[in-house]
């Protein structure tokens, strides 16, 4: 019998319940005959988990206004040792994400999932949704299962490393600059043009290289970047904090300054239930809800901060707040698309259920102060009225994510809300 392929369980726990995959629709999935670890596979199904092809298309490419690198600048780089585009599909599998087919109306260029163009400062810029995060796909007998809402495989940290390296390499040689800019600037490919783009790449190496700094403990960018080696794994929430109180600060002297080590790196969660928790993040630290969805709104704030949101923080911010990239239009239509997508339920196609070991465990989960103490049975996956309950206790098990509690307050006082884009 063929070997699963996945890092994680991504269904429901189920005694007899089972569906049939939808082998309809595909949603420009790109069918991966050739993978560079030899997990190839002749088409790509959905299960059912109650979006529509358009919904996954609209998580998958609606911008939330992060900013990683200019949209033209992402579509011209190269890789850092070959002519081959950065955003080659085989590249983009080497860090497992996945690659898409393009088509006009969500993705004209062909990006993978979750990596999308929006409208930012001065420029469109190409940036990452929670959708780069939060799908995944299980390999079996020679078919992809695409699951959205699931924990990404992909290594994040390797991917902008190795991104840096492509744009440093690309400032460095010549002839690679050459071609660079003959994509980038097109008719303004002239001399003045040349020089002013060499001082933007600069500048945005230069940015990114903070990042990973701040985010990624033991990136040196003296080093060439290292092989992707820590998949479906980040300390998000350390990102997230350093990132807000970095931006707080008036005048950094560093790259790293007001922040500490983001060295507690965790799971990616599944989200196809997070509107219904009571708490969010391993930690219990958001919320989801409030009036008008406010604590929701909170939440993916935080979460573009964190991964490559702009923030322009006067020095006496108004009562209105202050500008920033972050889309929040977008994060709430984004938010209410995933209070109907359903966990997934264990196809038909793969290996059935052994029941009897099945009951056995459903009986050790169910019993009195066992698993399900803390992690609670949804009765109806369906249901838009489910309530997910959550049960958070001091168990000591992560020492290194207590000193998030007790992060240096930023220097610069400000707790207003960016300007609603």
């Amino acid at each position: 019998m063929k070997q699963l392929s996945g890092a994680c369980v991504l269904f429901t726990l189920s005694l007899a319940t089972t569906a049939m995959a939808q082998v309809g629709p595909t949603r420009n999935a790109y069918v991966a005959t050739k993978d560079p670890f030899g997990e190839t596979v002749a088409k790509v199904a959905y299960l059912s988990q109650g979006w529509t092809p358009e919904q996954s298309l609209d998580f998958y490419f609606t911008s939330q206004g992060a900013q990683i690198v200019p949209y033209d600048w992402f579509l011209a780089l190269e890789q850092a040792d070959s002519e081959t585009p950065f955003r080659d599909p085989q590249n983009m599998l080497k860090f497992r994400y996945l690659p898409q087919v393009a088509d006009k109306q969500w993705n004209p260029d062909g990006l993978p999932v979750g990596f999308v163009g929006g409208q930012g400062s001065g420029r469109k810029w190409m940036g990452l949704t929670c959708a780069a995060c939060h799908t995944n796909e299980v390999h079996y007998n020679n078919t992809a299962y695409r699951v959205d809402g699931a924990p990404t495989q992909a290594d994040v940290a390797a991917m902008l490393s190795s991104m840096i390296s492509a744009m440093q390499k690309t400032f460095d040689d010549p002839a690679k600059f050459g071609r660079f800019a003959a994509k980038v600037l097109g008719k303004n490919n002239t001399q003045t043009g040349q020089n002013i783009l060499r001082a933007q790449l600069a500048k945005e190496i230069d940015r990114r290289i903070g990042y990973n700094l701040r985010n990624f403990p033991g990136y040196s960018p003296t080093q060439p970047a290292p092989p992707p080696a820590n998949y479906a794994r980040l300390d998000a929430v350390g990102a997230i904090v350093n990132e807000a109180y970095f931006h707080a600060v008036k005048s950094p002297t560093s790259q790293t300054e007001n922040t500490k080590p983001a060295n507690a790196p965790v799971s990616y969660p599944c989200i196809w239930d997070a509107p219904y928790q009571q708490l969010e993040q391993w930690i219990g630290i958001a919320k989801s809800g409030g009036p008008l969805d406010i604590d929701s709104l909170s939440r993916n704030v935080g979460e573009v901060i964190g991964v490559f949101g702009d923030l322009d923080i006067p020095d006496d911010p108004s009562i209105l707040g202050y500008a920033s990239s972050i889309k929040m239009s977008n994060l709430n239509k984004l938010e209410d698309n995933l209070k109907s997508l359903w966990s997934p339920q264990w196809p038909r196609e793969f290996p059935p259920i052994n029941q009897d070991a099945a009951a056995k465990g459903w009986a050790i989960y169910t019993r009195e102060n066992s698993c399900v103490s803390c992690h609670t049975i949804v009765q109806d996956r369906t249901s838009p009225k489910r309530v997910v309950v959550s049960y958070m206790k001091f168990d000591n098990t992560d020492p290194s994510r207590r000193p998030i509690s007790s992060h240096a307050r930023a220097t610069r006082a400000s707790s207003r809300a960016p300007t609603p884009t």
